[in-house]
C-alpha cells in the first residue's frame, strides 16, 4: 500500500493538473404571447416577458449564432462603417448605436454581422493582461472595463464571441452550472457566478464555442513605437504554463521523495519501524 503522503501530493497534483472544462453560453429569449425572440440582455424584452434557459420550451434554441445584438455607426479615417456591439457605450464618438435593427441591413447577431464580421466585446483589464467580457460587471474589483473600440490598445486585435467569457448560474439543489450572459438569466434561487470567479471551480463559459482566430479578420492592429506588432500572451495562455508550471514540480517532488523514502528503509536495519503509519494514516483522515 501506497504511504499516505504519496497519496496526499498525487491527489494535489490531479486537481492541479486537471483539464479546464469549456462550455457554451445559452440564452433566454423574449415572449410577446405567441412567439419566441432570443434575447441576451432581458432588459430588451420591451413589452414582452423575458423567459430563461430554464423556462424556454422544448425546440427553442437560443445560441450565439440567432440571438440578436446592436450594431454602431461610426466614422474610422474618414469612412463610415458598421459594427455589431451590444451596448451603446461600446460605439465610439461620433457614433450612432442602433439597438437590434436590421434598417441598414447589417443584422448583427451575437456571433457577427449577417456578412461574416465578428462581432466585438469589451473586455476587464487587470494592468496585465485583458480578458474579453460582455459587461463592465464581468470584471473584478481589481480590474478595469475597457469599451470595445478600445481593446486593441491592449491587445491584439478585437473581442469576438468565440473568446469573450461569460459567468454561469448555479443551482445549489442539482450542483449543476450553466453558462449564461448575465445575473438576470439566473433565477433567484440560483447563484450567479462572474467569469472571473469560475476560474477557481476550473470552468471556462464562452459566448460562442469556436476557435479563437475570426474566419474573416478585420485590419485595425495595434502597433509599438518601432512599428513592431504587439505580443502579448492572453489569459488563458499565461493560465496554462502556470498550471504546466506546476504539475512538472508536483511530480518531480513526488518522485524525489519517494527515491529519499526508499533509500532510507533499503539502509534501515531489519525490523525496525521508524515509520508511523497509523499517525500518517490518521493525518490524511484528518485531511
Amino acid at each position: 500500500m501506497l504511504p499516505a503522503w504519496l497519496l496526499t501530493t498525487v491527489a494535489l497534483a490531479s486537481i492541479v493538473a486537471r483539464a479546464q472544462e469549456v462550455r457554451v453560453a445559452e440564452y433566454g429569449a423574449c415572449f410577446d404571447g405567441s412567439e419566441y425572440r432570443c434575447e441576451m440582455n432581458p432588459g430588451e424584452c420591451v413589452n414582452t416577458t423575458f423567459v430563461s434557459i430554464y423556462d424556454l420550451p422544448d425546440g427553442v434554441n437560443c445560441n450565439c449564432l440567432n440571438t440578436p445584438i446592436g450594431s454602431c455607426y461610426a466614422y474610422v479615417q474618414s469612412e463610415r462603417v458598421a459594427f455589431c456591439v451590444e451596448e451603446p457605450d461600446d460605439c465610439p464618438a461620433p457614433g450612432t448605436f442602433i439597438r437590434e435593427d436590421n434598417t441598414f441591413g447589417v443584422n448583427c447577431t451575437c456571433s457577427s454581422r449577417s456578412n461574416g464580421v465578428p462581432s466585438r466585446y469589451g473586455g476587464c483589464y487587470n494592468g496585465f493582461n485583458l480578458r474579453c467580457s460582455l459587461d463592465p460587471s464581468d470584471c473584478s474589483p481589481l480590474e478595469t472595463w475597457i469599451h470595445a473600440y478600445d481593446v486593441v490598445q491592449y491587445r491584439q486585435g478585437y473581442c469576438h464571441a468565440n473568446e469573450t467569457y461569460i459567468g454561469a448560474c448555479y443551482d445549489p439543489s442539482v450542483r449543476v452550472a450553466r453558462c449564461v450572459p448575465n445575473d438576470e438569466s439566473c433565477p433567484s434561487s440560483f447563484t450567479w457566478i462572474p467569469p472571473y470567479e469560475l476560474e477557481f471551480f476550473r470552468i471556462t463559459c464562452l459566448a460562442e464555442m469556436g476557435t479563437i482566430n475570426p474566419a474573416i479578420p478585420e485590419t485595425t492592429s495595434t502597433t509599438n513605437d518601432d512599428g513592431g506588432q504587439k505580443n502579448k500572451l492572453s489569459g488563458g495562455a499565461i493560465a496554462g504554463i502556470v498550471v504546466a508550471c506546476l504539475v512538472s514540480t508536483s511530480l518531480v517532488a513526488v518522485a524525489a521523495c519517494w527515491y529519499v523514502r526508499k533509500k532510507k528503509l533499503s539502509q534501515a536495519p531489519y525490523g525496525s519501524n521508524d515509520i508511523d503509519v497509523g499517525s500518517t494514516g490518521s493525518k490524511l483522515d484528518d485531511a
